[in-house]
């Protein structure tokens, strides 16, 4: 296996949850394959839009996004929460 990508939909928005491709084997346009792959299935749900989350130091991860036109939201706020971990888990 060299990429995997993992989408799924909530009846409104798709999220792409993650893409990954070899290192040896980036580059050659399998991870913007598998990105078409995954939002053309998810079109055929009737889902439109859709989201995805970025740890905001993956620069090449940025990069591949925005040269793939999605787009930086500033407007959004991610919450997370360890379900028995605490607030400082």
């Amino acid at each position: 296996m060299v990429g995997t990508i993992m989408g799924g939909h909530d009846a409104h928005w798709g999220f792409i949850q993650h893409l990954a491709v070899a290192v040896s084997h980036r580059n050659m346009g399998i991870g913007s394959k598998l990105v078409t792959l995954c939002l053309d299935a998810l079109k055929n749900e009737g889902i439109q839009k859709s989201h995805l989350m970025l740890l905001i130091d993956n620069e090449a991860g940025r990069r591949f996004w925005s040269k793939l036109g999605w787009e930086f939201r500033t407007d959004i706020a991610l919450y997370s929460f360890i379900n028995g971990g605490g607030p400082n888990a």
